[in-house]
């Protein structure tokens, strides 16, 4: 089959999102198909076998384009939508109803986290005339958990097309994970501003991801006040600059290193070498943490929100739950599990919790994906 993965971000933009559709294009193209690539970015990277186009944007806002695919992805068997995707999903549509598609797939991967008087209403207004249509028409839909979906905002919308809907989970390229983990020294000369042991905190710093909660994690380190550990922060975006006032409020000083982007080799390595990762999500837009599971797939022990979905990332094991928002309850537990004489070995990593194989998630991911592909019926 000829298959159009459309999404409103794609690599080298790092996220959750964007690692899917590169893991789900490169599943299909090794399972035989023709994929194709389409997002509104100017970059888009270039891989063997996958094509990337860029689709056509007139206007965004933050992730959210409006935009058409462009007619060079033309005529194909399936158009793959990544919802939430304002507002592409029109496009999708069109193309379905215009024959240049012969079938839709949705892979619904979190309520949408549109806010404010102005962009909140329309988006709204989108979604209650979209979503429908697209979930009517489409020949499967795709989740991560089932537990999301039940807890969606659209649960409701979701629980209606239940029997062709698929429970297709993240997975993690096997690729992604190093050889070889960097040292803790090799880490601290990679950058300098770390300071051993610390906690951990992985994500995206701008307005699309707000709802990662670092507002929340910073007031939470400073009411902690967790002598002998600092707390690093990795990742980029819009919003950072923003986050290191705060921790300059806060007092945090050198308790707070932010460090940026990092290669696989050193996230990998990150998630090694901490004493706790931590995971403040802040509501349901957060639907399933990949961030979570690659850091238990390195043997760390984690503090999350707790939220519907992202307890099948990592299950409950060596995993600390706390209510999301809540700074105080966030302060408690990383004081009671950084403080804990038997709770973290010398090493960073929990006793109790085995060493995940690399290739598990992704087998999951890869065998679900292709079952449901398998129902398209074209």
């Amino acid at each position: 089959m000829r298959i159009v993965q459309y999404s409103p971000v794609y690599l080298p933009y790092l996220s959750g999102t964007s690692r899917v559709v590169h893991s789900h294009a490169r599943i299909l193209h090794e399972a035989g198909h023709a994929v194709s690539v389409c997002a509104p970015q100017k970059e888009l990277i270039k891989e063997k076998g996958i094509g990337s186009v860029r689709a056509l944007s007139l206007a965004s806002v933050g992730n959210a384009s409006w935009s058409f695919l462009p007619s060079s992805v033309f005529p194909c068997d399936v158009i793959q939508l990544h919802y939430p995707f304002f507002w592409g999903a029109g496009s999708a549509l069109r193309s379905l109803a215009s024959g240049d598609a012969r079938a839709l797939a949705v892979y619904y991967h979190f309520d949408h986290a549109v806010s404010g008087i102005l962009r909140g209403t329309a988006a709204q207004w989108y979604e209650r005339k979209m979503l429908p249509a697209l979930l009517d028409r489409a020949s499967i839909i795709m989740v991560s958990s089932r537990e999301y979906a039940e807890h969606s905002r659209n649960a409701d919308l979701l629980a209606r097309v239940s029997g062709k809907t698929h429970i297709v989970p993240i997975g993690i390229e096997p690729e992604r994970f190093p050889k070889s983990f960097m040292s803790v020294s090799d880490l601290c000369r990679r950058f300098p501003q770390i300071r051993p042991p610390f906690a951990l905190f992985v994500g995206k710093m701008d307005r699309a991801h707000y709802f990662k909660g670092v507002n929340v994690l910073l007031d939470a380190w400073r009411i902690a006040k967790i002598n002998g550990f600092q707390l690093v922060l990795a990742g980029e975006g819009d919003l950072r600059t923003q986050y290191q006032r705060i921790a300059l409020r806060h007092g945090l000083g050198n308790r707070a290193a932010f460090i940026g982007r990092v290669s696989d080799k050193e996230l990998m390595s990150l998630y090694r070498a901490c004493a706790v990762f931590v995971f403040p999500s802040v509501n349901a837009a957060e639907a399933f943490g990949i961030v979570a599971l690659e850091a238990s797939s390195c043997g760390a022990s984690i503090i999350a929100s707790d939220l519907p979905g992202i307890r099948a990332a990592v299950g409950d094991a060596s995993v600390v739950w706390v209510p999301p928002g809540d700074s105080g309850a966030l302060a408690s537990a990383m004081r009671k599990t950084l403080c804990a004489e038997d709770g973290i070995n010398g090493h960073g990593r929990h006793p109790s919790l085995r060493d995940f194989s690399p290739t598990v998630s992704y087998e999951r991911m890869k065998e679900a994906l292709l079952l449901a592909y398998g129902k398209i019926g074209i």
